[in-house]
């Protein structure tokens, strides 16, 4: 098994129906962080932590 050196307060994914490559990402992070996994459109501020895994959110 890998270790990643993350410090991650939460997971953010986009709204609507789930995708297995965003189940795998977060599969993969939470072993490492077991955090909060929030579904919702990121803001701005989300973008700029970078204790914050933005995962699978076109264009961003």
């Amino acid at each position: 098994m890998f270790e990643l050196p993350l410090m991650l307060t939460s997971i953010i994914t986009h709204p609507g129906g789930a995708h297995k490559d965003e189940f795998l990402a977060c599969a993969v992070l939470l072993t490492q962080a077991p955090v909060a996994i929030q579904r919702r459109e990121p803001t701005e501020a989300d973008l700029a932590d970078t204790s914050i895994a933005v995962l699978d959110v076109g264009g961003e």
